[in-house]
This record gives C-alpha cells, structure tokens and sequence, in this order.
C-alpha cells in the first residue's frame, strides 16, 4: 500500500471552536528574540548527553528554499485562508492571512534551522505519552521534564511559532538506538474541509486512519531535512527575520542568558546568515559582551543588556558565599561592590546556570552586583517548581498543592532573608564614595526592616479574572498633607505602580507638575499637582495585551490627568507611550504618555483600559495629577 503524506488536522466532532488568539504563543510576543534563544538553547542544554565532556552546540541558520522544497506548503495556504473565513470578524486573523498570503507568492520562502549537536535528540520516538519526542510534537501544557532541568515542552515549544508567517514548525531528530524521525505541525484556527469542521492543531506526516504519525526513512526526504548524528533540528517556516539586527538580537539575548555555561566551555553557539557567520565561544564572549556594552545594545529593542557586569564580577571576585536553605551549602552568592556600575543588581540562577531573572531591590545605602546560584538539589527542585513556563521568576504561588506551596513559599522566603543577609554586610564597609544617594526620598522609618526581603511582585504573573474587592490594597502617608501613594497588590493582580522585579513598596512623593499639551504646557497656566489615591490596580490581560487600570481617589475630582512611565532593568523611568484608552465604550483623549480629561468618583472604582504601543508587561509608575 503506498504511504500517504500530508497535512492533518483532526475532526472537531463536535468540540469546542479554536481561534486566533493562542495563550501559549501570545506569551512569547513580549520580547521574542530574548524568549526564542532562551527556550530554544534551554531544551538543547537539558538534552546534553550524560557522561560525555562535549560542549553543547547549537547552530541558527537562515536559509532561503524554493516552495516545492517545503512538505505541501499550498495545504497551509489553504488552511490558513479557510481558518480566515471561519473567524471573519478577527482583524488580527485577517491580517496574519493576508502577511502569509504575500510571503506564499513568492518563489522562496525564508526558513531558520536551529540544529543541537551532542545532545540526545527527542528520545521516545514511538511512545505516546511521557517522552520528549510527544511532550514537543503531541502535547500541549504538559511538561515532560522534572528535578533540576531548565525547561519543559510543556510551553516553551511555543516560542518559536512566534516567527513564523504561517506558524508552522518542521523537527527532525536522530536518536541512538531509535533512529531517525521527522514530523511538522502547524497552529491556526477552527476551520472547514470539504463541509468537515476541523481542528487548529494540525500535522504533517503520513497519514494513517485517523492519525499522523513521524516520517522514520531520511532518505524519502530532501536533503536539507536529514541527520546522521543525534540532535534535534528545529524548522520555523516563513521565519520573520526581515530586521536588519535579527541576528545582534539573538546574539546578545544569547550572551545575556548563557554566559556562563559558555565561558565554562559548556556551550557554544552559531549565528550564519548566508555569508555572515558569528560563533560566540569561551574565546571570544567577553570581546563580544564589551561591544555590546559600548554600542548600548537592547534586546528586542527594549530589553538591557547587563551580561557583561557579571562576566566582570565573576573574572574579578574570588570570594563566594555559601548559604543553607534546603541543605548545608546549597547556594552560593558571589557579591561586591564596584564602583565602576552604580547601581544594585544580583542575577539570579539555578544549577542549569541560565539566567532566571535581575533582582533589584532599590532601597540600599549601598550599591552592588551580585550573581546568586541555586546548587543543592533539593532546592533547584523546589526553585524549578515555582517557575511559571517563561521561567523568569520564583513564586510559590504557581504550585497547585497547598503543602506543596507552603513548603516552596518558606524555602523562597529564607534564601530572600538570607540574600538579605548578604546585601546588608556590604553597609558595614566603610567606602563612603560609593554610598548611594539616590532615591533616600523613599526611605521611612518603618523601612529599617531586618527580617528580610519581602517576597517580590511579579510583573508577569498570569492573571486570573479575580473580583478586585478581594484584593488587599492599602493606601498610606508618609506624613500630614504630604500627597504620597504606595501600591500593595495581591499576586493575583500585579501591582505595575508598586513593586518591580524584587523591589519593596515604592512610596512617591507629591509635587507640582506642569504637564499636559506641549510636554510642560497645561493649556490654562495653572500648575498641576500629584494627588493621593486611595489605591491603584493594573491588571494585565494577556488575551488582549492590555492593562485595566482600576483607580480610587480619596475624593471626587475632575479633568484630571494620568501619566504613565515605566522602569528600565538599570533602574531609570522613561515615558510608556499610549497609544488608546477606553472608559467603557468611551475613547478618552491622550498625549504622550498621558490620559487626559479623567473624572475620578470618590465613592467609586474608576476602570480604564489601556493599550500602550509597547506591547509588553512591564513595571510601571502611575500618578494622577489634579489642575489648581
């Protein structure tokens, strides 16, 4: 019987409609270089091959392939349009119809290869369930990693959708002992064919009843699709790398979150656009991290880059710190203070040695970096629980058990306290030219708190639909008739005036502003002042990549304006542009980085929608100023 081949998308029978909009991919849109690299270099680490003292490869190669060389690409064309013409009323939908349709009239079509070398491959060819080759391929939210490993195939596979016109993905792999497999898949929408409603999810393969299952003979395939030794190549069809910086990005998203697994000769990485081939090794890592320092680069355009302060730190500071959180000697913290980087940053990590996160907790008398790394096994374990699937954070509140939470919360809290520990000692030396000054206006004598660092707000928490009357908001002074407002929101809706990544509560003084039209023009001459607030809320919904901004004066007031700024990774504010804002069905008139004509009822919340032309969550600064 001779083997059919194609695209496959189950029956719906029934079940419920899939649209454009996907959870798993939207996540990856903020920052998707940064992500890509990440998850991508991530899943290759993990899949190292044990008991072997090789280095980790992993190669990105743009490539250019005529059409007939991509497996029944006109199929996804066809899906594409028909996913289209179920949903016509999703513009979102229309326009990635119409961006595919354009890339599909052309006689090539851009492809990135992302190949691992000396790693295993998607071992669990042939098994259904519980192995990388079905947690990747046939899963979805279900990870099929565990212990101290980097990732899971649970979410992060969904990065590199994010570059693809058609979203489609190919893989290949060659595992030992089981071989050669190959097998695509493409995520659009609820579609119909041939009068027959189809699922979103749908595979390229051969085709058997009701299934597709992986191409097992290389040799039916073209040749830039086989492998000979073990490794996984991935394939992102239609890749959008039209940006002249593509490969700056994935560059230094690279360095920034793998340095050190590279300078150890752990990992090596490869960039190659046609003639253009950048390899970024333990030899040339620190020329590399310099240039991006001198030229100020930004991942993604936004994000900074910092990898070069600890590669500095690491090269110059010998002393280690030991800390017992779960076991004797499970953490170890290396920290000083240089004066060349006035600032306060400690990169956080686990055994995988891939940065987790920047905690930056403002409030010190002195400035320091710091890289904290999680060894005992026991509390990479835990760590590795907390992380939601963007892995950028630790928060007990992402363990379902209730024991489970309570003892990860405790294990979070005293590696916090005893990171505390650390930062105080460096107040004892006595370096008063490094003493920072900076933000001593935020100081309260009920800041001198020795127990600890309070567990940190995290910006992108996933956020679920809560009632906000049960959330505890707190609105406080500092002193009489001083207008100060500090934010305290519960981790169900993060607090974007408050906290940041593993700041305290930030409390801001009142002043007077000239602001609106013309940046300092009011428009009638009177100064405006910043206001108190009974409490402020911004929830972020992930659906729509859009904040509710929920607030609550002290009392009634009118034409008021809202102005929004947001914090860089090193610290600084910078204006955070709005591009539209809604009070229910009314579109309110904006300016910049401002909202303005608000009315704000006293008795009420006042709930404003709002979509910045950064789309991305971010830590944010909110202030309400009142004319007159």
């Amino acid at each position: 019987m001779e083997e059919k081949r194609g695209w496959y998308f189950p029956n719906n029978n029934g079940g419920e409609a899939e649209g454009f909009e996907n959870q798993g991919i939207n996540q990856f849109k903020m920052s998707p270089y940064g992500k890509l690299a990440r998850e991508i270099i991530q899943n290759s680490y993990d899949a190292k091959i044990k008991g072997e003292n090789k280095k980790v490869r992993v190669e990105f190669r743009l490539a250019k392939l005529k059409k007939d060389r991509i497996p029944n690409i006109e199929n996804i064309k066809e899906s594409i349009n028909a996913s289209a013409e179920y949903f016509p009323e999703s513009d979102r939908l229309q326009k990635f119809r119409q961006n595919a349709n354009e890339k599909l009239e052309k006689d090539t079509i851009d492809v990135l290869k992302i190949s691992d070398y000396n790693t295993t491959g998607l071992v669990g060819i042939e098994k259904r369930v519980n192995s990388a080759w079905y947690g990747l391929i046939k899963s979805s939210g279900n990870s099929t990693k565990s212990g101290v490993s980097g990732g899971s195939y649970g979410s992060g596979k969904h990065a590199a959708f994010v570059f693809s016109y058609f979203r489609t993905i190919l893989y290949g792999t060659f595992v030992e002992n089981e071989g050669y497999a190959f097998q695509g898949k493409a995520i659009l929408c609820s579609h119909k064919e041939d009068g027959v409603e189809k699922r979103g999810i749908g595979y390229w393969g051969k085709i058997e009843e009701n299934e597709c299952k992986p191409i097992r003979d290389q040799e039916t395939m073209d040749e830039f699709y086989r492998r000979n030794e073990t490794g996984t190549d991935l394939y992102i069809i239609g890749a959008k790398l039209e940006e002249e910086n593509w490969m700056a990005n994935i560059i230094y998203s690279v360095i920034e979150n793998f340095w050190k697994l590279i300078i150890e000769n752990k990992l090596e990485v490869k960039i190659i656009n046609n003639e253009e081939e950048i390899n970024i090794d333990s030899k040339n890592i620190r020329g590399l991290a310099q240039v991006g320092k001198e030229i100020n680069v930004k991942i993604d355009e936004h994000d900074s880059f910092n990898a070069y302060k600890f590669i500095e730190l690491d090269d110059s500071v010998e002393e280690i710190r030991y800390g017992s959180i779960c076991s004797e000697n499970d953490v170890e913290l290396k920290i000083a203070k240089l004066p060349q980087y006035p600032e306060k940053k400690i990169l956080r990590m686990r055994d995988t040695e891939m940065k987790i996160n920047i905690f930056s907790p403002r409030k010190r008398p002195v400035n320091f970096i710091g890289i904290l790394i999680a060894r005992g096994e026991e509390l990479n374990r835990q760590l590795r629980e907390s992380e939601p699937q963007t892995h950028d954070f630790w928060s007990a509140d992402n363990i379902e058990d209730d024991d489970d939470k309570r003892k990860i919360k405790e294990t979070i809290t005293r590696l916090d306290a005893w990171m505390n520990m650390q930062i105080d000692s460096l107040s004892y030396i006595d370096d008063i030219c490094e003493f920072d000054a900076e933000g001593l206006d935020f100081l309260n004598i009920e800041d001198d708190d020795p127990n600890g660092i309070e567990e940190p707000q995290r910006p992108f928490d996933e956020i679920i639909n809560n009632e906000e009357e049960e959330q505890e908001i707190l609105a406080m002074q500092k002193a009489p008739n001083t207008p100060n407002v500090i934010d305290k929101t519960s981790n169900e809706e993060p607090n974007v005036g408050g906290k940041g990544e593993g700041e305290e509560n930030r409390v801001r003084d009142g002043g007077k502003k000239n602001i609106g039209e013309g940046e300092n023009n009011s428009g009638s001459g009177d100064l405006y002042h910043e206001r108190q607030m009974y409490y402020i809320k911004t929830p972020y919904d992930n659906d729509r990549n859009m904040y509710r901004v929920i607030i609550r004066p002290m009392e009634k007031l009118s034409n008021c304006e809202i102005r929004f700024q947001r914090w860089t990774d090193s610290g600084e504010l910078e204006r955070l542009e709005v591009e539209k804002a809604y009070i229910g069905n009314q579109e309110l008139k904006t300016s910049g980085n401002i909202i303005k004509n608000v009315d704000l009822d006293g008795n009420n919340d006042t709930k404003i929608e709002v979509l910045f032309k950064t789309k991305r969550k971010c830590v944010m600064e909110v202030k309400v100023y009142v004319q007159g």
